[in-house]
């Protein structure tokens, strides 16, 4: 039987830890936990088949915990995966994490943590601004306590999407971060 290994995505990244994975062809579960939340990530010979967080599955349940860079982890090995959720190849999966994780250092710009909590700006956007429907679903969940993890859950979106969307709003001068909403930064890929 093949050893497990376990450490912290403060060491490690988690892209790091599937790019390693996948190319050594692992079977087994990879465990996540942080701040109280938990994922697993399923791969069969190197290929990852099946990814669940929260209300998160598949593929979002991929991109959602990509977005953690903080927590242990532990990969045991030679674990069948339950199911298989993700129709994406590994190649596919790595490459739009890799993309999302440029877009967060501007995304972190704005927003301070995914524990933030954004309110209406008071003096609103100076320009005319188009919202598309998800968009819009996000600004009727802005409501000065809600922060952007709580939102995604409500929306079944993962933390990404939300914080891409509230950046946009932001820098759109709708949105403004609530002093003291957010707690630790939990900061993303």
């Amino acid at each position: 039987m093949a050893e497990g290994f376990r450490g912290n995505l403060a060491q490690i990244s988690l892209l790091d830890i599937l790019r390693m994975l996948s190319s050594g062809k692992r079977t087994g579960k990879l465990e996540i936990h942080n701040a109280g939340k938990t994922g697993e990530l399923f791969l069969d010979r190197g290929e990852i088949v099946h990814a669940v967080t929260g209300t998160q599955m598949g593929e979002s349940g991929v991109y959602s915990l990509m977005g953690w860079m903080e927590g242990d982890f532990n990969f045991k090995p030679d674990v069948v995966p339950p199911e298989r959720s993700i129709v994406a190849t590994t190649e596919q999966l790595l490459l739009e994490a890799a993309r999302q994780a440029e877009q967060w250092e501007d995304i972190k710009d704005i927003l301070s943590s995914t524990d933030a909590v954004f309110n209406i700006s008071p003096s609103g956007s100076t320009s005319t601004v188009s919202l598309r429907p998800i968009e819009w679903q996000v600004l009727a969940q802005i409501n000065g306590e809600r922060s952007v993890i709580e939102i995604g859950e409500i929306l079944e979106l993962n933390e990404f999407d939300v914080a891409r969307i509230i950046y946009s709003l932001t820098t759109a001068g709708l949105l403004h971060e609530v002093v003291g909403g957010g707690q630790k930064f939990r900061e993303i890929a």
